[in-house]
């Protein structure tokens, strides 16, 4: 049976790692309903990396992480975000470039 959607403004579906879904959608009034509309395939983006600490200097870190499985599709980059352990409210964000291992600064 079809689901009817209150809204079409904003409609999400949960999804699960490591998963690929299909999505199809059809229209429907009291005149009946259309044809399917052609198949969309999700993929949902890869499981984070397991971060490591590799060396700690007086004022940076270098942080190590395997690639994880993208999905079939390569990670292009990672966003390291970093705050002190007591002001969590002042965030730093730096991309790293897959494959350019980068040392990191330590918030001031």
């Amino acid at each position: 049976e079809d689901e009817a959607v209150p809204s079409l403004r904003d409609r999400r579906v949960p999804l699960s790692a490591d998963r690929t879904y299909h999505f199809r959608v059809r229209a429907i009034n009291h005149l009946g309903a259309s044809p399917w509309s052609e198949v969309g395939t999700i993929l949902p983006p890869p499981s984070p990396p397991e971060l490591k600490v590799a060396k700690v200097a007086a004022s940076s870190a270098t942080l190590t992480w395997a690639p994880p499985e993208g999905n079939g599709f390569r990670v292009e980059r990672y966003r390291v975000f970093q705050c002190r352990a007591d002001d969590e409210e002042d965030v730093a964000e730096t991309v790293v470039e897959a494959g350019d291992p980068s040392t990191v600064p330590s918030p001031a």
